[in-house]
């Protein structure tokens, strides 16, 4: 079951997807990949320029080949997921984390325009590293490295994920899965880059036309409407975005409270059945401090939610790979359906609050419904049959 959702979700993504590339591609989804240094130098323009010599190089349409990658690069997350969710399914415990409806799985599932973001170079990330603790495989820690490298090239924000990947790739190293001056090289390296970042941020972050970012992705056969979203965004400074984030508050601002206090509920309970319960609860507050400023400046807050919310459900799974949890009392599967189940009708969106759950989270919940009712019968079918058996051997020792 737990495949299959992580399957379903996948295949939401991916077609929406399509559909972007066949609209002509998504201001945000596309349009924040193809910003660009061609004619100016501006945040986050390393990448599109990237995909803008690529594009030349292999005569290939620009749009195809940013769409081309991003399924590409959802199709690798989804396969070390995938396998990731293999190796913990025997323990539906994780459901919890794994079903989240603030993880990436179903956060990206249950709203489609906020997903394949540059994020994703990050997940991929820490999905690699996951995979090597579970198969031993050396060869998934440089790649998860240079992977994590081109997330924080590719948008500021990723910078904020580096504490808790840094920290991941330290318990990898402690396993004695990576050597320490592999982990001291990837370390250094990746605070090298995270570095150089957010000077070439600070050093310009915006331009005063937005047209000299536009131009050369006309000329590549793109509309200019499709420069009327993220690509807008370089034209407007910090002030701007401070202004217009305190703008946005209302009375639909206090959805955002009540979501943390049920994750942070579910993040309680999940914790309460491991010796470590301390240790995964501190990790769920330290996590979270990066991503805070970012609710002051920007106005995704879904999607900030999301990137503390799949940060510590990455580590509390790696912890659980290197057989560092111990449970202390079994899982009370019916609150565990109810909990899974309750949690996604308060999907976040990665900007209006709350998101009205869609077929993938319909059809999730019906899946869960049957599992439950399915090791429910297992139960009651198994209690049943020790009276028999056990009556069948005294007569026998008789």
């Amino acid at each position: 079951m737990a495949r299959l959702a992580c399957w379903l979700a996948f295949a939401v993504m991916l077609v929406y997807l399509l559909q972007d590339y066949l609209l002509g591609g998504n201001g945000d989804k596309q349009g924040d990949w193809l910003i660009n240094i061609e004619q100016v130098a501006v945040r986050r323009g390393l990448l599109g320029s990237a995909f803008i010599f690529l594009s030349d190089a292999l005569h290939l349409d620009l749009l195809l080949l940013v769409v081309l990658s991003q399924a590409a690069l959802l199709l690798l997350f989804a396969g070390l997921l995938f396998r990731v969710i293999r190796a913990l399914e025997q323990q539906p415990i994780f459901w919890l984390l794994l079903f989240c409806p603030a993880f990436v799985l179903l956060f990206w599932g249950n709203d489609p325009h906020g997903s394949l973001r540059k994020e994703l170079f990050v997940y991929c990330a820490f999905a690699l590293v996951l995979v090597g603790i579970v198969d031993r495989r050396p060869a998934c820690f440089p790649l998860s490295i240079a992977s994590f490298a081109v997330g924080l090239l590719a948008h500021e924000a990723n910078i904020l994920f580096l504490p808790a990947f840094l920290w991941l790739l330290f318990r990898v190293q402690r396993e004695g899965l990576l050597s320490l001056a592999a982990f001291a090289s990837g370390a250094l390296l990746l605070s090298a880059v995270a570095v150089a970042s957010a000077a070439f941020v600070l050093r310009h972050v915006h331009v005063a036309d937005v047209g000299l970012v536009c131009a050369p992705l006309m000329a590549r056969g793109l509309p200019a409407s499709f420069c009327d979203r993220a690509i807008t965004w370089v034209t407007r400074d910090l002030s701007y975005a401070i202004e217009a984030t305190a703008a946005s508050w209302s009375w639909e601002s206090g959805s955002v409270a009540v979501i943390y206090l049920a994750l942070t509920a579910d993040a309680w309970w999940f914790s309460a059945h491991f010796a470590q319960r301390r240790r995964l609860m501190l990790m769920y507050v330290l996590t979270a401090l990066p991503f805070l400023p970012l609710y002051y400046i920007a106005l995704d807050w879904g999607r900030w939610t999301n990137f503390h919310i799949s940060s510590w459900i990455f580590l509390v799974l790696a912890e659980q790979l290197l057989g560092r949890l111990q449970m202390t009392r079994p899982c009370n599967q019916t609150m565990l359906y109810l909990l899974v189940v309750g949690a996604l009708p308060w999907a976040p969106a990665h900007m209006n609050y709350l998101s009205a759950p869609r077929a993938v989270l319909v059809i999730l919940v019906v899946l869960l419904l049957r599992a439950a009712v399915r090791s429910l019968r297992h139960r009651h079918r198994r209690a049943s049959d020790v009276p028999a058996t056990a009556g069948v051997s005294s007569d026998t020792a008789r």
